[in-house]
C-alpha cells in the first residue's frame, strides 16, 4: 500500500496512478508495424481470443489507432519516449482488442452525444479551458493525420473501455480507518543503528577455486557476452559561432544560419552519391574526419550528441553505407558506418580476470551474509529478553562498527552510505520497543543488522487537511490491482492465441 507515497508530492502520486489505470486500459500504444514481410504477408489471422479467429487487418487496425491516442497524449514527447512506449506492444495491443471485445460481450454502448461531450470535454482539444473546434479539427489533421470521422471511432473505443473500467473497479472504496492508518506510516520516522557486513571487505577472503570459476563462466555465458558493436566516421557541419557569444545551439541558431549549414552538408552528400570516397570529399571540402570509436546500443558514444534514434538507425546502417544529412544540438553530421562486430561469446581465457573478479564478488556476499547471521545468533543468544540487548556494547566488545541513522521516513528512496535499500527500510519499519533487532537486511553494499534506536509517530493534526489526497491515491491504487487482476482473468479466460511475434520492426 505505501508504494504509492513513496513519490514526493501526494498530488503528483495521484496523477501517477491516473496513468497507471490508463496504461492497463490501453497499453502503451507503439507505432505503425511494418508488417511486410513474406511471412505476414501469408497470414490470415493475428490470433484467437474466445475461439475468434482475429483478422490481421483488425489487430493491424487497432495498432494504428492506438498510436493516435498516443500522440495525443504525449505530445512533443512521443518521439523523445517512443522507444519505451514500443516494449511489449504485441501484448498491448491484444489487451486492448480483449477490453474492446468485452465491452461489445457487455452491450455496452457510447451514444453520439456522449461522444460529442467527452471530446468537448478532453483537455487536449480545449483553449482556455474551453473547446476550441478550429484547433480540434487543425490537431486532427496537421498533427494526428486522421479524419474526424476516423478518430471519433477511435475515441469511441476509448470510452467503451473507460466503461470496462469503471464497471470492474465500480465497489472499490477506502475508509477513513484505511486513510488514517497509511497516513500514519508514511509520516512516521525512525532512527536505527546498524552493523553493516561489507560484501567488498570479503573479497580478499575469497580462494579462488579453478572449477568454480569454469562452472561460474558456463552458467553465466550471457552476462559476458559482448553486444554489436559498431564504430562510425562523420562529417561536421556545424552551426556558426558568433565571436562575442558563446558556442549556439540548434535552438538559438537562427533559421538563415540553420538552412545555409544544411545546404553545406547536402552538397557533400550529393558529391558522395557520385564519389563514396569519404577521405576524398572531406579533403575537398577542408573537412575534418571525426570517429567514434567502437560502442554498443547499451553503451552509446555520447560526446558526438546522437539522439537515441539516431544511435538506433546508425545500428541500421550496413557497412560502407553513408547517411543523408542529420540534424544535431550543433550542427548537422554525415555518418559512415566504417565496421562493425556482430555480439560474440568471448573464451574464458582472454577474459578470465573479469569473469574472477565477478565470481569472488558473489562469494564475497555469501561470506558477508553467513557472517551477518552468526553475529546476529551471537547477539540474540546474549539474553533471553530482546529489548533490554544492548546493541552498541556488544557491538563495541566485538570490534565491529555501528552507524547511526538521522531519522528517515517509509519514503525514503536512498539512505547515506547505504544507497537504495529497500529491504533495510522495511525491516527497520517493522521493529518495535518490545523486538528491537532485526533479521539480516540486505542492501547494494552488503548485509545489515539494525537496531531501533527510535520512533517518532506521525503528527496527525494536518490529517483533515491532505485526507482526500490520500484517499484519492489509495484508491486509485486500489483499483489499479483490481483491474489488473481482471485483466488476467480475461486473458486466461478468453485462451487468447497470438501467432505474431513479439518484436515486430516498427516503421515510421
Amino acid at each position: 500500500m505505501l508504494k504509492i507515497l513513496r513519490k514526493k508530492g501526494v498530488s503528483k502520486i495521484i496523477l501517477w496512478f491516473l496513468a497507471v489505470i490508463i496504461i492497463l486500459a490501453f497499453g502503451f500504444f507503439g507505432t505503425a508495424y511494418d508488417m511486410e514481410s513474406p511471412a505476414d504477408k501469408q497470414l490470415k489471422y493475428a490470433g484467437k481470443i474466445s475461439g475468434r479467429k482475429v483478422p490481421f487487418t483488425e489487430f493491424q487496425n487497432q495498432l494504428q489507432q492506438t498510436v493516435l491516442m498516443d500522440k495525443l497524449n504525449y505530445g512533443n514527447n512521443f518521439r523523445k519516449i517512443q522507444h519505451l512506449l514500443d516494449q511489449d506492444r504485441i501484448q498491448r495491443t491484444w489487451t486492448r482488442i480483449l477490453l474492446i471485445n468485452e465491452a461489445n460481450k457487455r452491450n455496452i454502448q457510447i451514444s453520439d452525444q456522449d461522444l460529442v461531450n467527452a471530446i468537448q470535454n478532453y483537455p487536449k482539444f480545449q483553449i482556455e479551458d474551453k473547446f476550441d473546434d478550429l484547433y480540434y479539427n487543425n490537431l486532427l489533421k496537421d498533427y494526428l493525420g486522421i479524419t474526424p470521422r476516423k478518430f471519433e471511432e477511435c475515441f469511441r473505443d476509448k470510452l467503451k473501455i473507460d466503461k470496462v473500467t469503471e464497471q470492474e473497479t465500480a465497489a472499490i472504496s477506502v475508509t477513513e480507518e484505511e486513510t488514517k492508518e497509511v497516513y500514519r506510516q508514511y509520516n512516521e520516522k525512525v532512527q536505527v543503528s546498524y552493523i553493516l557486513f561489507a560484501n567488498e571487505s570479503f573479497k580478499n577472503k575469497v580462494v579462488v577455486d579453478e572449477a568454480k570459476v569454469q562452472k561460474f563462466y558456463e552458467d553465466h555465458k550471457s552476462n559476458f557476452a559482448t553486444p554489436p558493436m559498431v564504430n562510425v566516421e562523420y562529417l561536421r557541419f556545424d552551426f556558426p559561432i558568433a565571436k562575442t557569444e558563446k558556442e549556439k545551439t540548434a535552438t538559438e541558431v537562427s533559421e538563415a544560419e540553420k538552412d545555409a549549414t544544411w545546404h553545406k552538408a547536402y552538397d557533400a552528400r550529393q558529391e558522395l552519391k557520385t564519389n563514396p570516397n569519404f577521405n576524398a570529399v572531406a579533403a575537398k571540402n577542408n573537412l575534418k574526419i571525426h570517429e567514434s570509436g567502437f560502442f554498443s546500443m547499451e553503451q552509446p558514444n555520447l560526446k558526438a550528441g546522437w539522439p537515441f534514434e539516431l544511435i538506433q538507425k546508425i545500428f541500421a546502417m550496413k557497412v560502407d553505407e553513408i547517411s543523408d544529412p542529420v540534424e544535431t544540438a550543433q550542427g548537422y553530421q554525415i555518418l559512415r558506418m566504417k565496421e562493425s562486430q556482430a555480439a560474440a561469446m568471448p573464451a574464458l581465457s582472454t577474459i578470465k580476470d573479469k569473469v574472477v573478479d565477478e565470481w569472488k564478488t558473489i562469494e564475497a556476499a555469501q561470506l558477508a551474509k553467513q557472517q551477518a547471521n552468526e553475529t546476529l545468533q551471537k547477539i540474540r543468544a546474549t539474553t533471553a529478553d530482546i529489548a533490554k540487548i544492548d546493541f552498541a556494547k556488544i557491538a563495541k566488545d566485538a570490534g565491529l562498527e555501528i552507524t547511526q541513522t538521522t531519522s528517515f521516513g517509509r519514503q525514503e528512496n536512498y539512505l547515506p552510505k547505504l544507497g537504495p535499500a529497500p529491504d533495510f527500510l522495511e525491516k527497520s519499519f517493522n521493529l518495535t520497543a518490545d523486538n528491537p533487532i532485526s533479521d539480516v537486511a540486505e542492501t547494494s553494499r552488503g548485509y545489515c543488522i539494525i537496531h531501533l534506536d527510535n520512533r517518532t509517530e506521525a503528527d496527525m493534526k494536518d490529517f483533515e487537511k491532505e485526507k482526500n489526497n490520500y484517499a484519492s491515491a489509495i484508491l486509485l491504487e486500489k483499483k489499479t490491482k483490481e483491474f489488473n487482476d481482471f485483466l488476467v482473468r480475461l486473458r486466461l479466460k478468453a485462451n487468447l492465441q497470438s501467432n505474431l511475434p513479439e518484436n515486430k520492426k516498427i516503421t515510421f
